[in-house]
This record gives C-alpha cells, structure tokens and sequence, in this order.
C-alpha cells in the first residue's frame, strides 16, 4: 500500500482506519497467490473497498520474476468483474448507489456519463476513483456494453502496468 511517509511514498504493510478490519483478508488472500488476486479483483470492482494494489503490490514485490502474470491476472479478472459489474448496475444499481450517495450526486455522475461515456469509464478506471461506482453507472447508463468493457481495460490496464513496472524496476 503506498503511503505518504515525510513527503516520500512508501510501502507499507496493512491498511489502517475504517478498513482496517481487511487486513487478515488480505493476508489470507496473499497467501493463496494467484487465487487470491482474482478473488480479490473480482470483490474490489463489486464493493467499494480499497483499490486491488493493496494486495497487487505485495504479491509482486514477493514474486517480481513473475510480475507479468499477476498483471495478467488482475487484467483478465477485472474485465470479468466489470462486466458482471455493469449487468448489476444495469438490473439494481441505482438503488445501491444511492444507499452511498446523495440523489444531487448520483444525478451529477449520471450526467457525466450521458455526456462523456467511454472517456468517463476510461479515466475513471485509471484514477483512484472507486471503479464501483464507475461499473455500475455504466450499467445504469446503459451504456454500450463492448465500448464499455474496452473503455474499463484501456484504463485499468495501464494503471497496473504502470504500478507493477514500477515495483519491480524502479522500487527493486
């Protein structure tokens, strides 16, 4: 987890705060590798939780011969999270959303995608933005669901490309 140290960032070793009850299910998930990750992804882009790099990149700092596969594997489980994602958003998300977000807010977001549509989904999968609430106003948008999936792996791919690279060649 990367966090703020005296204006430097550093790794550090579990969440603290309100998600800090997570920590053991991270360490439990760590543990089951390749699995774990893809549980993990699958429940990140589900729930709003903290993003998958809380358990990406300490999967690869323990295994950077291999980083690839965990990029892999994070990419291939988060297009099948998304897309189980959106039919959520799709069929009930309004309500769910609405449950962690005023009407204003939603109403706000809701603009945003009828006017910005696949940027939207491709910025929002890059940034810290929880991608939860992203997937789910795609569903509820309706948007098409090919341009969505491209636009969510044009954004996420390079967010973990990016950070991957980063632990093994410029951290190690």
């Amino acid at each position: 987890i990367l966090t703020r140290d005296d204006n430097m960032l550093v790794l550090t070793t579990e969440i603290t705060g309100f998600f800090s009850f997570l920590n053991p299910i991270i360490q439990i998930l760590e543990q089951l590798d390749h699995i774990g990750l893809a549980i993990y992804t699958f429940i990140e882009v589900l729930l709003i939780i903290p993003p998958i790099e809380v358990i990406y990149y300490p999967l690869i700092q323990l295994n950077v011969d291999t980083w690839y596969l965990y990029l892999l594997n994070v990419s291939v489980f988060n297009i099948i999270a998304s897309a189980l994602g959106y039919v959520v958003g799709k069929k009930i998300g309004y309500p769910i959303l609405s449950y962690f977000s005023s009407k204003e807010l939603l109403d706000k977001a809701h603009n945003l995608f009828e006017k910005w549509g696949i940027l939207a989904v491709a910025l929002g999968a890059f940034t810290p933005v929880p991608y939860t609430i992203v997937v789910f106003l795609a569903g509820i948008t309706k948007m098409n669901f090919k341009k969505f999936l491209i636009a969510g792996f044009l954004g996420r791919f390079p967010r973990y490309l990016v950070g991957g690279y980063a632990i093994v060649y410029v951290l190690n």
